[in-house]
């Protein structure tokens, strides 16, 4: 028998709003009841993620970020990893941390990680501001990968030190917060000034470039060909600056897109 439950249009902007995901309550609360769900899922028009929860078509790694913050509520946001990925920072995780005000949902699945605490959520879907995300992903690791992530976001321009030290305020308790702190001291903004097609150049002889940030310009195809050290090379000069030499390795001169 063919299925006569179709998925209206107040039912289509809500999936719509929340990225192609939509729960069993919510689906019901706009009218429809579980034979009517079921009806949906079975002609294919809604495909189930896990008990309860549906999205409209095949579903994709956003979408099950999605998915996530709307199980979890009103104010909840994704965090950790999967909220670097939504930044561009990093790939998408295998499981997508996601943080509840209120209570963690009973929901065992390894597509999610439920934590209970208040983070600001921002964009589209919520994940915590990138100065906490990088509070969150740094708190008790080792002085490189701090380094890693901070110099990614600086060299992206998601923010900026003086953002990163006051989201830093609200972290009293963050693990390795001393070191953070240091590090975070030691990075400064290069400004990069377009100079013609293909070309960029450092603005200051005297900028302080930290070692990650060289290596997440290479990461874009970006080759430094002149710098002040006395290595005279970039190969040496990313060898020996060292985890804590970056106040001492100052570069120079033009940066070519290769």
């Amino acid at each position: 028998m063919r299925c006569r439950t179709v998925i209206s249009p107040p039912v289509s902007a809500l999936i719509h709003h929340q990225g192609g995901a939509v729960t069993c309550s919510q689906l019901e609360s706009m009218g429809l009841t579980r034979h009517g769900v079921a009806s949906l899922v079975a002609s294919g028009q809604l495909v189930s993620i896990h008990a309860g929860v549906y999205c409209a078509g095949h579903p994709t790694w956003l979408e099950h970020a999605w998915a996530g913050v709307v199980i979890a509520g009103p104010g909840a946001c994704v965090g950790g990893m999967a909220a670097a990925h939504l930044y561009g920072m990093t790939n998408e995780s295998e499981r997508i941390g996601v943080w509840c005000p209120r209570h963690r949902p009973r929901v065992s699945s390894p597509s999610w990680r439920f934590r209970q605490g208040f983070r600001v959520g921002v964009g589209e879907p919520r994940r915590t501001r990138i100065e906490d995300t990088l509070i969150d992903l740094c708190a008790g690791q080792d002085a490189g990968t701090m380094s890693s992530w901070l110099g990614k976001a600086l060299a992206e321009r998601l923010t900026t030190p003086q953002r990163i030290e006051r989201a830093l305020g609200d972290a009293p308790t963050m693990a390795g917060r001393r070191l953070f702190r240091e590090l975070l001291g030691q990075q400064r903004e290069v400004p990069i000034v377009r100079l013609s097609r293909g070309t960029c150049a450092m603005s200051s002889a005297s900028t302080v470039c930290p070692k990650a940030y060289v290596r997440n310009r290479c990461e874009e195809g970006l080759v430094v060909t002149s710098f002040m050290r006395d290595t005279g090379s970039l190969s040496s000069w990313m060898d020996n600056a060292g985890t804590w030499g970056w106040d001492n390795a100052m570069m120079a001169g033009v940066m070519r897109a290769i």
